[in-house]
């Protein structure tokens, strides 16, 4: 991906000659290996002024006007509203450091995100692309692509691509949100927040400006860790139900059954390929020379392979980040011990104080339900030994104490002897 971003690079001057918005700042990648929201913005600048550093000074404008910024819409509700207002802040700024109109439109494509559709529970997913499409149409995005709630580990359905299209539909037919120019404005939370994400991605955007641009940066490795330190910073805050994932980390249904095979075939890998030798542009233009090799019957397969090929890992590359994919895995896991007949059931022991055991209870049903282990709770008992006469399944995998820690004391005793 570092390699496309140096092939337009070197025919920039090709691309913004034909008078469309054909240059991509894309942070939505960045946003899916895990980066910020902060950060996403601040590479996104630093994208959009790696292509005009690239051409003389009559062309720059040229440049901007051929810009658009393709951002990722996440489950942070008003940030990344703020995020996308930011944008529009900082792109003003970013022309006048060039001496450039900066009453530039900037066109921003909005997706939803991917980091954070789990396996587990998966119609959620239908859920949290409506706040997410909320989030950057309020904000104030363009465009906003909604994916399908099941993409990420099976081929959509029917189903799920009429569930995505018709969230659109509800935003701007029901809810009303293409009829106001600009919903967010006068909210002094909303302002004050843009006004936060903008200063603090300008501050990391001067950053890899210092180090000498964006290319630069991905030589030395200096985003790469970036987005490697937050990728693992959110993936602490998922493990330890700090940020919480519905029905994966937190709240999960215990009677859901995963498919037995996740994964979709990606759609460049679906693409025909002939056998025909590559084709060579020679001395003409590449834009021209694949519109005219396209409408000679070439495949997508053939030029993907010439011009996205490049044979060699010149930089360290950047990965994806999914907040439920550990969990996922123990799910799958545990669910394959149910199927081939060893299921891991986990036994509730409630005695003592009510509101004590009820609530560890609970607590030990929802984290231990994350797993996908069976829960058993034959409810509280005043004693231990009520308790342990009232127990429905003495072959479980498991045994849980649930009371108060004073009277966990006075009961392991008898507890553990009877497990």
């Amino acid at each position: 991906r570092t390699y496309t971003c140096a092939y337009i690079h070197a025919h920039m001057h090709e691309c913004i000659e034909t008078n469309s918005h054909c240059l991509c700042a894309n942070g939505s990648l960045y946003k899916h290996a895990g980066a910020t929201i902060v950060e996403e913005v601040a590479i996104m600048l630093a994208l959009a002024s790696e292509y005009m550093a690239a051409v003389p000074d009559q062309k720059k404008e040229l440049a901007a006007k051929s810009l658009f910024f393709k951002t990722s819409s996440g489950p942070l509700y008003f940030p990344e509203m703020a995020k996308v207002r930011a944008v529009r802040l900082l792109w003003k700024l970013l022309l006048e450091e060039y001496g450039i109109d900066s009453e530039i439109q900037l066109p921003i494509l909005s997706e939803t995100s991917k980091t954070n559709k789990p396996l587990t529970d998966s119609y959620n997913n239908m859920v949290r692309v409506v706040s997410e499409s909320m989030s950057a149409v309020i904000g104030g995005a363009d465009v906003v692509l909604v994916h399908p709630y099941n993409e990420h580990y099976e081929e959509p359905s029917d189903f799920s691509r009429r569930i995505a299209r018709n969230v659109q539909h509800i935003l701007r037919e029901e809810a009303h949100l293409g009829k106001v120019a600009d919903p967010a404005a006068g909210s002094y939370y909303v302002e004050k927040m843009t006004d936060s994400v903008a200063g603090q991605s300008w501050d990391i955007f001067k950053e890899i400006e210092l180090q000498g641009g964006f290319l630069k940066s991905v030589e030395l490795g200096t985003i790469q860790e970036m987005i490697y330190s937050s990728a693992g910073r959110k993936k602490q805050a998922y493990a330890t139900r700090k940020r919480v994932l519905v029905g994966t980390n937190n709240y999960p249904n215990g009677s859901e059954s995963l498919p037995e095979s996740a994964g979709r075939n990606l759609t460049a890998l679906t693409l025909p390929e002939d056998e025909k030798p590559m084709p060579n542009a020679g001395d003409r233009p590449v834009i021209p020379a694949l519109a005219e090799n396209f409408k000679n019957g070439a495949t997508f397969g053939e030029h993907s392979r010439l011009y996205y090929n490049p044979g060699r890992v010149l930089y360290k590359t950047v990965g994806s980040f999914n907040a439920g994919e550990e969990l996922d895995v123990i799910r799958k896991k545990v669910q394959k011990l149910q199927n081939n007949g060893s299921p891991v059931t986990v036994q509730l022991v409630q005695a003592g104080n009510k509101t004590w055991r009820h609530a560890r209870a609970s607590f030990s049903a929802n984290f231990l339900g994350c797993a996908g282990f069976s829960i058993n709770d034959p409810g509280g008992f005043d004693t231990i030994d009520e308790a342990l006469k009232g127990l429905d399944n003495t072959d479980a995998y498991i045994f849980v104490l649930c009371s108060s820690d004073d009277e966990a004391i006075e009961m392991a005793g008898p507890f553990t002897d009877a497990a």
